[in-house]
């Protein structure tokens, strides 16, 4: 799930930065930037690592991800488990899977994960949106904060008002709430006697959570024939137009599985947290409609890369040889298609054979889109 996330997040923001020789870029299964630079930043791969003095901005996107160091302007990071221990000048958006945010940031934080831990040593100068199944804040946040989880304690210091939504909420002994105090959920909130809070305390009993949190990782299913038959028609109809494209993406994930699944699994998790947080923002709706309608067109296009892949390999193993030309290469996608079908109905391994063929191809469109594909054919 990772990949098709940070492909929208690095497609859209990525791809353009890329463009620029404003941006010092560098890819690979291990990446580490250390020292100081006077340009935007630009990393990708399976477990990166940045120490260093940034005059400009910070976007990462990979498995295992540590900031450290100080950023003049902002940080955008989308991984697996990502860690943010640093001096910000401006803001922090970052998705993932576990994520923890330590330091001094200048302007607001953004946050989307499986568990978010911001730390009590850390220090927000504007406000907090944050999402997450598991939602831990100790931080001092000078502004509003807007958070949403299945479990969400508050612990830190707040300057303005709170909007929690949660199945479980607790505001913490220590806490200060300096403005009002909103929750909503199916339980009243777990206030400790020794918390303060300034303003209005306001209980909306509601299931939102749910609503909220459930379907964020819809799957994409092929349940039927006819749903099949079109995906093999459409995946024709990309390998007519645009014969090169496809040519170059499935090289990518032969050439370099490692690499594409890296990429791949930080954008197909980081874009719907992204949306989720953007959701709970109604200025950053019309975003969330955007990234909503990206990240759907580019399920449908990583599962045809991956199927083509997948149908190519199994014929070069029998066939000694690639299958070339339109018709060869509709052939291997539909039986990619068949095959990725029939092991969606194998418990267990089926999802999980389906979400890395989604990786794969996420990851391999945004190696594509950035422009850092391996210079060797196959």
């Amino acid at each position: 799930m990772k990949t098709l996330l940070t492909a929208a997040i690095a497609s859209f923001g990525l791809a353009v930065a890329l463009s620029s020789s404003a941006w010092a870029q560098d890819t690979g299964e291990f990446v580490t930037f250390e020292g100081a630079a006077d340009r935007n930043i630009l990393l990708a791969g399976g477990n990166v690592r940045v120490e260093a003095d940034i005059a400009e901005d910070v976007v990462v996107a990979g498995g295992e991800i540590t900031i450290r160091g100080q950023i003049t302007k902002d940080i955008l990071a989308a991984g697996g488990d990502i860690l943010v221990d640093a001096t910000v000048g401006e803001d922090v958006r970052v998705a993932g899977g576990d994520i923890v945010v330590r330091g001094t940031i200048g302007g607001d934080v953004l946050a989307a994960g499986g568990d978010v831990r911001l730390a009590r040593d850390l220090t927000i100068a504007g406000r907090l949106d944050a999402a997450a199944g598991n939602l831990d804040i100790d931080a001092d946040v000078a502004g509003d904060a807007r958070v949403a989880g299945g479990r969400v304690n508050l612990g830190g210091s707040f300057g303005g008002d709170v909007d929690a939504t949660g199945e479980t909420i607790r505001v913490l002994g220590g806490a200060h709430i300096a403005g009002d105090f909103v929750y909503r959920s199916l339980n009243e909130a777990e206030i400790d006697p020794n918390a303060r809070i300034d303003g209005d305390v306001t209980f909306i009993r509601s299931d939102a959570t749910d609503e909220f949190l459930g379907g964020a990782f819809a799957g994409v299913g092929a349940g039927s024939l006819l749903f099949l038959i079109g995906l093999i028609v459409l995946g024709g109809v990309v390998i007519l137009l645009f014969p090169g494209a496809v040519r170059d993406v499935t090289r990518d994930m032969r050439a370099r599985p490692g690499r594409a699944l890296a990429v791949g699994a930080a954008v197909f998790i980081g874009t719907p947290l992204l949306a989720i947080l953007l959701a709970i923002s109604f200025i950053g709706f019309p975003v969330t409609i955007f990234l909503v309608g990206l990240f759907l067109a580019g399920l449908f296009a990583a599962y045809l890369a991956g199927a083509l892949t997948l149908g190519q390999l199994i014929l070069r193993r029998f066939r000694g040889e690639d299958s070339v030309g339109f018709w060869g290469r509709v052939g291997a996608l539909a039986l990619g298609i068949l095959i990725l079908a029939v092991a969606g109905f194998i418990p267990i391994l089926g999802p999980i054979v389906t979400i890395v063929a989604l990786m794969l191809g996420f990851g391999a469109m945004t190696l594509q889109v950035v422009g850092s594909r391996p210079a060797s054919a196959i």
